[in-house]
């Protein structure tokens, strides 16, 4: 298993193909930012 500087397991690694996601999940577009019901 992979680890970063802080010792922490990488279970799962997101790779983006263009600079914009068509997501809207809270990775992308959190809640703080865009509001609730962005």
């Amino acid at each position: 298993m992979i680890a970063d500087k802080f010792n922490r397991s990488l279970r799962d690694l997101r790779i983006s193909v263009t600079d914009r996601c068509n997501f809207r999940c809270p990775y992308c577009m959190p809640a703080e930012i865009y509001g609730e019901r962005y």
